[in-house]
């Protein structure tokens, strides 16, 4: 008889327990609760077992090996996708050669495996599912059965009014390997919503086994404390590292317990542990190893991990402790709370009920911590993205969430300094406004709400009134359910990545200034700055050469605020406008291109709704986006001398070198974030840094730009486009795990060849015929490839050559 554990969930509603291990690895009385699994298979005298694995596979390699510790032996069988139950147990089918036993890795039971696979073999049935009666069948898919155990009907997490039966399908199996052959290999398939219907359609009788002993779906942080509650009780029969005493009281290796500390049964006292002087250990608490207690804390209905520090006079109460955590003196951990690894909490904190916080987090001294910390719902590694914060409103993003960003904001800079708040004209946006403005009041800086207007504006108020920074929140445009937030600094760019991690760290701690109410000031309402920036402007332009010229533009799709300033710039300099926002989207643009050149006019935009980029069509209906509208942005930038030098981003086309060389300059390359392009191009307080880096984005001025090159230079959009050497870039996405990103850089470094390569960001490899450029993305599991050929099948050739190689390391 053989086994199959399912091994590869990752748990993901059992965190912070569960950030950077597998849901099996999980300890449940001191023992990961896989291990439990283990011994259950053991004892009923299954020692070949295969183990499923997709989330962090080797971590649980790492901890069973093969198996001998335990006394069985042990494969394992790792899905590069996820296969969906029956899938996964599919892609180990080599190793199944008779009946056998599919089990959780993340369940605790003590299930009498021979009394059911002795029925099983009673029904001579392909499949047996192991049923356990619950009170509420809600969140389990339930079974009904007939009054010989034959299975008539499955349904997956009904509501009451679905509720046929109280037998839950406790997901453990016994199957023939027969079983497995109704579907296809590295398919995804289910087991209860897949197989089952389909052998039941084929007229196959399934049959369910229906047991009295105990079975828990350890899936959330409530059922993981019931669990170890229930050990305790003896309401479930599991092996045990410690040694119970007299008192109920279960005693590890090599344990230090003063004298003076009271011990209350039951409770789980781990190897080498320490308690110190007048400690309670009260009823239902666990100790994993290595744990210190100083002297006269107090702990009940906790479960404490190994290697914990807890300092004197703690109090912590039905809280979860995990791996590494150090707490000072006189903190406090209420009910339910749950501390993930390694984090510091130091003296007089106070961790609120319910409250998670995920791993190696810091709480100062005498924070009172009344809401998870997780910097954002994701878990993402920091609060900022490429561009930002975003997050979905009134889930990850809220105003109590924002009105504490805008504090962190203002708590870095100067008491007295200025901050401007913004958004867009969207009422959620609306809203948060009005509580960044509180937040960032209450620390004693002068704020001033521009009310509704669009990001470039905002870039050109700051400069122009001197203001010390601010906040802009508008709705995604791909997402009207997400927020973004941008923070900019006193030259209206975006912060730089410093101040974004000085802002986060005072977010995390809480360490905010907050002001007595007399120091704090009122909120001004800036006027007519909108008027400022169509002024600024036009004073760039030579408006009377672009007047005579009577140009005309075909203006698509755009939010309604960018329309009405693009419309009085573009009245103002005698241009007549072909309106196609009813007829144009961001995806399609053939109707443009047909306006473009059915009426003949000088060129086509489409300006994105944060009014920073936008598309061209050019004056023979093509198309111009991405690195051609880039490369036609340098051309303009040289030709109307606003830049010395073209500055692009590290993933630009080469054929940038040769447009810097025909126009007698030179290329800067910068780091793909939209931070450091902007920091370069603004490293000047010049005049015509500010141009050029509107030129780069305002799409608005932008516009205004290229009508002027084409008023001044008297040529077309079309002219400088063909102006441009043809190149063949191609960008793609390939998954690839958080773990494994550094494994792909390193190797994709040390194994190139005699190539020239550059690490400036990401690895760049240049080849006989193009090049590629390889980058660990920032917020998402995948690695972008970048290639550039001579042809496009050199680019698109290169390209598959590198998605292999990453593909060939992941593995």
């Amino acid at each position: 008889m053989k086994a199959i554990i399912m091994a590869g969930g990752a748990g993901s509603r059992l965190r912070p327990l569960t950030c950077g291990r597998p849901k099996p690895i999980v300890p449940i009385m001191n023992k990961p609760v896989m291990a439990h699994i283990i011994e259950l298979l053991k004892k009923n005298g299954i020692t070949e077992i295969g183990v499923t694995l997709q989330y962090l596979p080797e971590k649980i390699e790492n901890m069973f090996g093969d198996g001998s510790e335990y006394g069985v032996h042990m494969e394992y069988f790792i899905e590069d996708s996820p296969l969906g139950t029956a899938g996964s147990v599919k892609n180990a089918e080599e190793f199944l050669d008779d009946t056998f036993v599919v089990i959780s890795g993340d369940a605790l039971t003590d299930i009498d495996l021979t009394k059911a696979i002795n029925f099983h073999k009673s029904k001579n049935t392909l499949c047996t599912l192991i049923l356990k009666e619950v009170a509420v069948p809600l969140e389990y898919g339930i079974v009904v059965t007939d009054e010989n155990g034959k299975i008539t009907r499955f349904l997956e997490k009904p509501s009451w009014g679905e509720v046929f039966s109280n037998l839950a399908n406790t997901g453990i199996y016994i199957l023939e390997p027969k079983a497995l052959s109704y579907f296809e290999k590295n398919k995804k398939f289910d087991f209860s919503q897949d197989l089952f219907p389909l052998l039941m359609n084929e007229g196959n009788d399934l049959y369910g086994y229906t047991t009295e002993e105990y079975w828990c779906d350890v899936g959330d942080i409530g059922s993981y404390i019931q669990s170890h509650i229930d050990i305790l009780d003896k309401k479930v029969c599991v092996n045990l590292n410690e040694t119970v005493d007299k008192k109920g009281i279960y005693i590890g290796k090599n344990v230090d317990i003063d004298p003076t500390a009271v011990i209350t049964a039951p409770a789980v006292i781990g190897d080498n542990c320490k308690i110190g002087k007048n400690v309670q250990i009260q009823e239902y608490t666990v100790l994993g190893e290595n744990t210190v207690v100083d002297d006269n804390s107090i702990i009940k209905r906790s479960i404490v991990w190994p290697n914990t520090h807890i300092g004197s006079n703690a109090r912590i109460s039905a809280g979860i402790l995990c791996y590494g955590n150090n707490l000072k003196s006189n903190v406090s951990i209420l009910e339910e709370a749950v501390i993930g690894d390694e984090c510091q909490i130091k003296d007089r904190a106070v961790i609120k009920s319910g409250v998670k916080i995920w791993p190696n987090k810091i709480i100062q001294t005498a924070t009172s911590v009344n809401e998870s910390i997780i910097w954002g719902t994701k878990v993402s590694r920091t609060l900022f993205g490429k561009s930002g914060i975003t997050g979905e409103m009134n889930v990850e993003i809220t105003p109590e969430y924002v009105s504490k960003l805008g504090l962190a904001y203002a708590s870095i800079l100067k008491p007295g300094s200025k901050l401007s708040v913004s958004s867009d004209n969207s009422i959620a946006a609306s809203l948060l406004k009005t509580s960044v403005l509180a937040g960032m009041a209450s620390s004693g800086v002068e704020t001033y709400d521009l009310g509704h207007t669009m990001l470039p504006v905002v870039r050109n108020v700051i400069n122009f009134f001197g203001i010390d920074g601010g906040i802009h929140i508008s709705l995604e445009a791909q997402n009207e359910d997400k927020i973004r937030i941008m923070f900019l600094d006193n030259k209206g760019i975006n912060i730089a990545r410093g101040v974004e991690r000085k802002i986060e760290n005072i977010f995390v701690t809480g360490e905010f200034r907050r002001v007595n109410v007399e120091k704090i000031k009122g909120t001004s309402v800036l006027e007519n700055y909108n008027y400022f920036y169509m002024q600024n402007l036009l004073n760039t332009l030579q408006v009377d050469a672009i007047r005579a010229k009577g140009l005309k533009v075909v203006v698509g799709k755009c939010d309604n605020f960018v329309y009405e300033m693009l419309e009085k710039i573009l009245r103002d300099l005698n241009c007549t406008i072909i309106n196609a926002r009813r007829e144009s989207n961001n995806e399609t643009f053939a109707l443009m291109s047909q306006k473009v050149t059915s009426n003949s006019t000088d060129l086509g935009i489409v300006i994105s709704d944060d009014a920073e980029s936008m598309t061209l069509i050019d004056n023979k209906g093509r198309i111009i986006a991405g690195d051609l509208y880039t490369a036609l942005l340098s051309i303009i930038s040289v030709k109307l001398n606003v830049a010395s030098e073209i500055v692009v981003p590290v993933t630009a086309t080469q054929v940038m070198e040769e447009i810097a060389e025909k126009y007698n300059t030179k290329v800067v390359r910068t780091k793909t974030a939209q931070q450091e392009h902007m920091s370069k191009l603004m490293a000047s307080s010049s005049a015509e840094a500010k141009k050029n880096f509107i030129l780069n984005y305002d799409a608005i001025a932008a516009t205004a730009k290229i009508l002027d090159c084409i008023a001044r230079e008297d040529i077309s959009v079309s002219d400088m486009i063909e102006s441009i050497p043809e190149f063949h870039l191609i960008k793609k996405d390939i998954e690839c795990p958080w773990n494994a990103k550094g494994k792909v850089m390193r190797e994709l470094t040390q194994n190139n060849g005699n190539n020239k390569m550059e690490l400036y960001e990401g690895v760049k490899i240049h080849h006989d015929k193009g090049w590629v450029l390889v980058l660990p993305d920032a917020d998402e599991p995948v690695c972008t490839i970048y290639t550039e050929g001579t042809s496009v099948e050199i680019a698109e050739e290169l390209s598959n050559m590198y998605v292999e190689k990453i593909q060939s390391i992941i593995q």
